[in-house]
This record gives structure tokens, sequence and C-alpha cells, in this order.
């Protein structure tokens, strides 16, 4: 089975972008506009949390500040929009709570089950409480930050800025263990892993200090169980084995700048924005799916080259199926099938 499972759309139009979507167990979070919508795994409207008032979302000039990506917690869905940050109970879409924050949200969030780690344009990270969004602590990374993307693991909360600066920061007291430099920081197994002046590098999780480099890529992307999923300097994307530091395949993709993204059910699903070198590639913007074990290609989706802008987001995955926004929607289209891996690509299109 191949193309779009479904398309949704929200019933009034918005010219707002959609957001990267959060799926879990067949549900689909996502926002568009200023909506938080909820959809089954048909596409079906669950819920709609709608924002009350515009002052929520007033910026310093008077426009309207969307919402941004969701991020799904066991006490709900979290969003943040302008200088408020809101929890929405995922079954019903109810508000939970809401609380006004020193600046801007950013993103990613980070929700946890007693906590939830967001970053504002204040320079501070603030990590509330999960249930009621108080205050447990804050951390100032700087105020030149644009972009700000947290991850947490025994106790050490990894903090990534958009000038690439790391910090460790101890998630329980919100002191700094250590700080460093690097970019696409991941965690797994106790290890901070980065990019650093075009390397790979690892980091001991509770000091920050370099373990080892391997030199001669430019972005990190997944990394799942014991491989991380890297970019070369040359546009290859590669499997590393962490434990020996082995390359296990090295995939020379032929699309524009793709970018590894997610790994589900033995797939690498990865993202091209149609550009090589800052210029357009006709016929590469879209998703592509490599086979983990091999780095052979085994599925496409192409998308409209003359619609780049705005830029889709997403990937999510999940049961094969694959969830991604753009525009005002948000699509379903079915994903790389283990049955097919060693027939020919299956190349797909959005206008199927």
């Amino acid at each position: 089975m191949s193309g779009i499972k479904w398309v949704f759309k929200p019933e009034s139009f918005d010219y707002r972008e959609a957001s990267a979507p959060v799926v879990s167990h067949g549900v689909v979070y996502c926002v568009i506009g200023q909506s938080v919508y909820a959809c089954d795994r048909e596409g079906r409207k669950l819920w709609r949390y709608h924002t009350a008032g515009l002052t929520a979302f007033m910026g310093l000039a008077g426009e309207i500040t969307p919402l941004g990506d969701p991020a799904l917690g066991p006490c709900g869905v979290y969003v943040g929009a302008g200088y408020y940050f809101r929890c929405v109970r995922s079954d019903n879409g109810k508000q939970r709570w809401w609380r006004r924050l020193g600046d801007y949200v950013l993103g990613p969030i980070l929700a946890g089950s007693q906590r939830v780690y967001v970053s504002c344009s204040d320079g501070y990270v603030y990590a509330l409480r999960a249930y009621d969004g108080r205050d447990v602590w804050k951390f100032l990374v700087g105020g030149d930050s644009e972009h700000i993307s947290v991850d947490e693991v025994q106790g050490v909360l990894c903090c990534e800025s958009g000038n690439c600066r790391l910090w460790g920061i101890d998630s329980d007291r919100g002191d700094m263990l250590w700080k460093a430099t690097g970019a696409n920081a991941q965690i797994s197994d106790q290890v901070v892993y980065c990019i650093r002046d075009e390397s790979l590098v690892a980091l001991d999780l509770y000091e920050g200090t370099e373990a080892w480099r391997m030199s001669g890529y430019s972005y990190l992307g997944p990394v799942d169980s014991g491989v991380a999923y890297v970019v070369s300097q040359h546009g290859e994307i590669a499997a590393i084995d962490l434990r020996d530091r082995r390359v296990q395949w090295l995939a020379e993709t032929g699309k524009a700048e793709s970018t590894p993204c997610v790994v589900s059910d033995g797939v690498l699903y990865c993202k091209s924005d149609g550009r090589l070198h800052g210029l357009a590639c006709q016929d590469e913007f879209g998703l592509y799916g490599y086979d983990i074990a091999t780095g052979e290609a085994v599925w496409e989706w192409r998308m409209d080259a003359h619609e780049r802008w705005p830029p889709f987001t997403g990937p999510a995955v999940e049961n094969g199926v694959v969830y991604y926004g753009k525009h005002n929607a948000v699509y379903a289209v079915y994903g790389a099938s283990r049955s097919s891996f060693g027939d020919e690509v299956e190349e797909l299109d959005e206008d199927e």
C-alpha cells in the first residue's frame, strides 16, 4: 500500500503553517495557527483547543504570535506562544494550566513525567512542574540564542543554544555541571554526542570532557540502539556504531542536503529541503527512507518542488505511517514496508 492515507485541514482556513506533528498510540497532535488539534489514526478530529483572546498572542508590535511545536507528556500536551506556556489534557483538549514566562517561548519543549523544560528568548531555560506549571528552577544560558534544545538523562539536563554552546545542568537543582561547545547534541548510554569542528564528538555526561572524536561530519541526526546517523562533509549519510566507532554504511544519497530525522521499524527517515549549496534542486524536495541495516534506499516521498515555502515540518513516524505538516494541513502517508526491502525503491508523489 502506498500514497496518502489522509490529510487533515482545520475547518476554518488559517494561513499559518502547521507545526511538526507529535504521534502517540495512534493519536496525532498538531498545531495549526492558534489552535492545537488531536486527530485519530484515520485523520478524524478528536478535539480542538483554541486560545481564548488575542492578548496571549500579541507581540511587541501588536502582531499575533503563532503557537510553537507541541510536546507530549504524561500530564498532557504542552505548547507555547508569545510569553505564554500552556498544558492541555491529551484526552479531551481541556486546559490543565497556563502561565506567563519571562519572554517569548522558544522550542523545542522537553516533557518528562514530573517536569517540563522550556526555553525563552530572555536566555533562560525554565524547569516547571509538569502537573501545575510552577517553577522548579531557571538557568541562564544567554540572551543571544534564537533556539535552545534540551535533553535529560540520569539527572543531567543537556542544554544546547543556537550559538553552539552546550551546558550540563543538574536537573534537580538547576546547577551547572559543565560547559562546552558543540551542536546537534544527543544523549545515549550516559554519553553526550555532538558535532564540533566538523567532527562527531563524545562527551562525558557528568563532566563534559571529550572522550573521543571522528572527523569529517557536519550534522548529527538520531542516535538509536548504539548507532549514530550523521551527515558527512560531502553530504553522504553514514551509520556509525558507537561501540567500536566503525562506519557500518555510507549512503551517497544524491539528494539535496538530506537530514536524518527519525528511526522507525528498521528505517531511517530523512528530509530534504530541496536545496543544494543554497540552490534549488528540482524534484529533490521531500522525505527519504533508508534500511538501517544496509543503507539501501527503500522509500521516497516527493513533494511539489515549486512550493518550498513554508518548509514542511516533521516527520513523525508510528506503525509504518509518516506524518508531517505543510502549509495549513497535516499529512499522513504510508511509509516504507518491511516486505518491500530488497526491491526497487518505492517512489511516491504527493499528488497521488
